[in-house]
């Protein structure tokens, strides 16, 4: 259940650091690979991937289900739709755009969760 730095720091490389057109600011490329990720570990990955603030709630730490995710990355917007979607499915972290700048992190101890 552990993963390694290096897993992370790829991640976040893969989704921070990709070459942007200027055509289409929403492009990026590249893939994600969480192997059963600590849900903290995504959250910092899409944290990085938004560019805004996220308001976590102190019960999200008692979500303990390892994430996985394997995908290309096309746009910015299918990756934090994406990951949204696997916290939700396989962690129930509920992530909720407050405004513009921030995003609140939740858990639901009520959902059935998914592999």
């Amino acid at each position: 259940m552990k993963i390694t730095s290096l897993t992370i720091v790829t991640c976040l490389i893969v989704l921070v650091s990709c070459p942007i057109h200027a055509q289409d600011t929403n492009k990026v490329s590249g893939t994600i690979g969480f192997e059963n990720v600590p849900v903290s570990d995504v959250l910092d990955v899409y944290k990085a991937l938004t560019k805004q603030e996220l308001v976590i709630s102190t019960d999200v730490g008692r979500a303990t289900h390892g994430i996985t995710l394997h995908t290309d990355v096309t746009s910015v917007e299918k990756s934090k739709h994406l990951i949204e979607e696997t916290l939700l499915k396989q962690a129930g972290v509920v992530l909720t755009q407050l405004d513009n700048n921030r995003i609140s992190v939740t858990y639901n101890d009520h959902l059935e969760l998914q592999p």
